[in-house]
């Protein structure tokens, strides 16, 4: 096992992302229970995300790297879903318990397909410190459900802007300009050059993180 340049990127930001949700979570108002709660499940599952690329990274073995890849789904899913969440929170939005449980269920079972099946990845190929991984036929189900769910606390937050005061359209455009950011860089290293079978640059996806977290904690419990 070997640290790389690409490895370690993603170790640093998973233990920033981690040492930040825990710090507005200690830092945080009783009042500010729902929003706090939302966050730290956002970068909960965030990090655990960041993880298994860093997991896949190592190349301890295949069956280590395969199991890194397929995890990832689980933090694809249910980080953006929890941004929306958080989004709702935030705006003083209410969404019906039975909703949000349809989408655990609609998540929880596409993330057991993409772990137990070849649906999400279907193998891995190591080279030295480097992988790289074959998709599955349903690998881009998972950034699409990822985008979507993230559009949609976007679009809540558009809709919303011109009806909020001075201090909370601050925050929102401190919010979008990490989410696009982060969204920028991520779509460019994890969907689109993918798709063109260029894969080297993964860890930067992640990485892209960085400012999206930051400016979200700046901006809602700092500002």
């Amino acid at each position: 096992m070997t640290i790389t340049i690409n490895s370690a990127t993603l170790f640093l930001t998973f233990v920033f992302n981690v040492l930040l949700g825990v710090f507005v979570l200690l830092r945080s108002k009783k009042q500010d229970a729902g929003l706090v709660n939302n966050f730290s499940l956002f970068t909960l599952f965030l990090s655990f995300w960041i993880f298994c690329f860093f997991l896949s990274s190592l190349t301890i073995n295949y069956q280590v790297t395969l199991l890194g890849a397929r995890l990832t789904s689980i933090g694809a899913l249910f980080f953006p879903l929890h941004f929306m969440l958080f989004s709702f929170v935030f705006l003083e939005k209410k969404i019906k318990i039975s909703y949000l449980m349809l989408l655990y269920l609609i998540l929880g079972i596409i993330c057991s397909a993409s772990i137990s099946t070849n649906y999400y990845i279907r193998a891995v190929e190591i080279a030295g410190n480097n992988y790289d991984y074959l998709v599955g036929q349903y690998y881009y189900l998972v950034p699409f459900l990822l985008l979507s769910l993230m559009a949609s606390g976007l679009y809540a937050q558009i809709k919303a802007y011109q009806l909020q005061n001075n201090i909370r359209k601050n925050q929102i455009r401190y919010l979008f300009f990490g989410v696009f950011v982060a969204l920028l860089i991520g779509s460019i290293t994890n969907i689109f050059l993918p798709m063109a079978g260029i894969r080297i640059f993964n860890f930067l996806g992640p990485f892209g993180t960085v400012f999206f977290v930051g400016f979200a904690a700046f901006s809602l419990f700092f500002y």
